[in-house]
């Protein structure tokens, strides 16, 4: 009986870990919001890794101007606050998903807030949801 009950139990255990193994994708919403606190944390490899193959050489030439990043330190910072995602449209293939909320720049003592109202384009390349803006 106590070898039944274990059995049954390590076999409970294998289908948790197989089915937490085939986790649905992420969807348009997950990445962006991913996106989003990868800039925050000034991530830039992992804010690459969420974007399309077209829009990867862009981030990395419109960060350029600011060498490395990662060198900053505490004398830039971005900070987001009361971001609300919204996916707006999704036909499988593209979605659009709507950001709002507010932003926070600090460079050198000084700070400066703005609203966030933008709207991001995610597309599926290669069976994964991107950020892929035009």
């Amino acid at each position: 009986m106590v070898k039944s009950q274990s059995r049954e139990l390590w076999l409970c255990i294998l289908v948790l870990l197989l089915l937490a193994g085939c986790k649905t994708e992420t969807d348009p919403v997950e990445v962006t919001r991913s996106f989003m606190m990868a800039i925050e944390r000034l991530n830039i490899t992992q804010a690459q890794s969420l974007v399309c193959q077209a829009q990867q050489a862009r981030i990395q030439e419109s960060l350029a101007p600011f060498g490395d990043i990662s060198e900053l330190g505490e004398a830039f910072d971005i900070n987001f606050d009361e971001l609300v995602f919204e996916e707006q449209s999704n036909d499988g293939s593209t979605a659009v998903v709507h950001v709002s909320g507010k932003m926070t720049l600090s460079f050198l003592g000084q700070q400066e807030t703005q609203e966030i109202d933008e709207d991001h384009i995610v597309i599926k390349e290669e069976g994964k949801w991107l950020i892929c803006n035009p």
